[in-house]
């Protein structure tokens, strides 16, 4: 507990106090006095004698006390009906201060930082810290406003107060993963194929939660919604033939991405996006059929062929 301070708070003995006394028994504050705080610690001067105490715990009206704090003289017998008054000493200034240093070195241990009353903004909010695993917090109860961080560094607000309460993805972590196709591949007539994406580009934040090649999947770390963005292209397609793109989940249809055709043959492609709901450890891919016609060829290059898969909200 932080030290306490109250402006002029002042009592009296109740009873004698003894050199060996690590009690303090008064009568409460004299009339007009502020109450003392009633829990942490503060300090205290004899004003017959000069000696400092600090106080450590309170029972009603009765002190738990270390004697001779800052190195003041001991009293002998105090007798009863002595003035107590509450000080601010050099101790307790120190005392004070260490707790700055200890939050600016980053070793303050708390209940969570809070903070409110600032302009529009009248609901505290606390920073409670960084999560030892990935997402929100499962466990635990908090309020709104509550804020930190997983371990992967992301960012979640507690939106609805609860057990665990209802908490929002409020951006960063390395939710994220950009694949592409290096090679061209085959798309046989009237099959639904997985892009067999084989590559992680590693120039943005590369992401262990990708499957590379013919079963090609992206993993989610976390609970949210997901941004999936795809884009192909395929190479001599034939003219008046068709093909679509969907992405799976979990292996079953999620969204059509798109569909097309073209009158005249030549290259053809698109690129689409679509934002799905997805569960902790669910898989997502992307899958090409081309409708009618003989085997088509799926380019292979970083600027043809790509996905992108981000957590976007929780």
């Amino acid at each position: 507990m932080p030290e306490q301070f109250t402006n002029d708070a002042t009592t009296t003995l109740a009873s004698n106090l003894l050199a060996t006394d690590l009690v303090m028994h008064t009568t409460g504050p004299i009339s007009g006095s502020p109450a003392f705080p009633s829990s942490g610690t503060f300090r205290v001067r004899i004003v017959s004698t000069g000696e400092l105490c600090a106080v450590t715990a309170v029972s009603g009206n009765d002190f738990t006390i270390t004697r001779q704090d800052g190195g003041s003289a001991l009293s002998g017998t105090v007798l009863a009906g002595a003035t107590i008054e509450q000080v601010l000493t050099k101790e307790a200034l120190a005392a004070a201060f260490a707790r700055i240093d200890q939050a600016n070195a980053g070793t303050l241990q708390a209940q969570g930082l809070q903070a409110s009353g600032v302009g529009q903004f009248t609901t505290p909010g606390r920073f409670l810290g960084v999560l030892s695993v990935q997402g929100p917090p499962t466990s635990g109860t908090y309020q709104v406003g509550d804020w930190g961080y997983d371990s992967k560094l992301a960012q979640w607000v507690c939106s609805v107060a609860g057990t665990p309460g209802t908490w929002l993805y409020a951006g960063g972590g390395p939710y994220h993963a950009e694949v592409y196709l290096s090679a061209n591949q085959n798309i046989a007539t009237g099959t639904l194929t997985i892009i067999a994406y084989d590559t992680l580009d590693t120039s943005g934040d590369p992401n262990s939660n990708v499957t590379l090649g013919a079963s090609f999947h992206y993993t989610c770390p976390v609970p949210g919604v997901y941004r999936v963005t795809e884009q192909s292209l395929l190479s001599s397609f034939p003219a008046d033939q068709g093909w679509f793109v969907q992405v799976n989940k979990n292996g079953s249809l999620a969204r059509y991405l798109w569909s097309g055709s073209i009158g005249a043959a030549g290259n053809a492609g698109a690129a689409k996006s679509a934002k799905i709901r997805c569960a902790a450890a669910d898989t997502l891919d992307v899958r090409i059929e081309h409708v009618t016609g003989s085997t088509q060829v799926l380019l292979g290059a970083i600027t043809s062929t790509f996905a992108h898969f981000e957590l976007v909200s929780s």
